[in-house]
């Protein structure tokens, strides 16, 4: 990082406690960008776009992301279109991060799990590539490529234009006091998790429906997590011992041994937001078992898709082949509902987590 734009991050670290937290994650961005650049001039990978998917830039651009739909909310009006102007582009960088993923991980499946056949991986390949060229498009449209500069070992690459130019806007805004950041996030995410509650009070969601109704669920369930795991601190877990009771049924090894479940302190944060870890660890359960439902809706209908558009026989019936990854829109769609009435409706789990922040705010 150049000496301007360290000033710059410094700056915004400076402004207030929301924009530490996007200084955090700007600097992973950057940093991941920076060595994925440097690894694909050396040859080690021929598109910059897998490097940076194999260095996990999609977690910063989530984390960017999250933080953009909570200051876009939290701060006045004309600062907080600057924050959504921001948003989109992380938004556009992690989609195509997002859709790469996606044929990344059917590629691996259709290798190692399915054994299907070679014209089947060679469709999923193709179209992983040509997802690795949208991360690549995304990336330079949107100046988050490294500029060259005579300075440095080898004259290579110091700094990316476009994070220069945000991270010196968003130092500019009007930031809140940090105990007015703190009330002011926690109204959202309240207001955030009992919207999703009414949605699924509502009976509108059609949990057969892959994209607009499961998948568009776990999408509503997920950014409350993020956003917690975005705020650098500003909101934590309670302790185990203080759990609620009756809800030690979603304390699988599976969701308390994933990194997700965990909300790291911040010392520089005085008075952080807690959370109950009961109600964290089962909405945390509630989010991957949609996920296991939507992967395995998604899993099947693409390798049915594979299949046909690679004209590719196979040798044995689509639900043998994929085994445990097979679903059904009836069966997933049943299974989901279940999850979904018994953690929100009956237990109140998203409510409980709404009223403790209203508490704290």
């Amino acid at each position: 990082m150049s000496h301007s734009n360290a000033a710059s991050s410094r700056a915004l670290k400076a402004a207030g406690q929301g924009a530490r937290a996007f200084a955090v994650h700007l600097e992973r961005f950057e940093a991941i960008v920076l060595h994925a650049s440097a690894q694909t001039a050396r040859g080690l990978r021929r598109h910059l776009a897998v490097r940076c998917y194999l260095e996990d830039l999609r977690t910063p651009a989530f984390m960017l992301q999250g933080l953009g739909r909570v200051y876009r909310k939290v701060l006045p009006r004309d600062a907080g279109a600057v924050i959504e102007r921001q948003r989109i582009i992380y938004k556009e960088v992690e989609d195509a991060l997002g859709e790469f993923d996606a044929w990344h991980t059917l590629l691996e499946r259709a290798q190692k799990a399915w054994r299907a056949p070679t014209a089947v991986q060679a469709w999923f390949h193709d179209n992983r590539m040509h997802a690795a060229g949208r991360v690549d498009a995304a990336l330079r449209i949107f100046r988050l490529t490294p500029e060259k500069s005579g300075r440095g070992t080898g004259g290579g690459a110091r700094d990316i234009p476009a994070l220069f130019g945000i991270r010196a806007e968003c130092a500019d805004l009007p930031w809140p006091a940090d105990w007015k950041d703190r009330k002011k996030v926690a109204r959202f995410l309240a207001n955030e998790l009992r919207e999703i509650e009414e949605h699924c009070e509502s009976g509108t969601l059609n949990l057969r429906d892959l994209e607009g109704g499961l998948h568009e669920l776990r999408r509503r369930l997920r950014w409350p997590s993020v956003y917690a795991a975005a705020l650098n601190g500003l909101v934590v877990i309670g302790p185990q011992k203080a759990a609620a009771p009756g809800l030690t049924h979603y304390c699988t090894p599976a969701v308390t041994g994933s990194r997700h479940a965990y909300l790291p302190r911040n010392r520089r944060v005085a008075q952080p937001l807690e959370i109950n870890y009961a109600h964290w660890i089962a909405l945390s359960w509630l989010i991957q078992e949609l996920g296991l439902q939507k992967d395995q809706r998604q899993w099947t209908t693409a390798l049915k898709a594979a299949l046909q558009g690679s004209g590719a026989r196979p040798g044995k019936p689509l639900a043998q082949m994929l085994g445990k990854d097979y679903g059904t829109a009836a069966t997933t769609a049943r299974t989901a509902t279940n999850a979904v009435e018994r953690l929100v409706l009956k237990e109140r789990v998203l409510g409980c987590i709404a009223d403790e922040l209203d508490r704290q705010a």
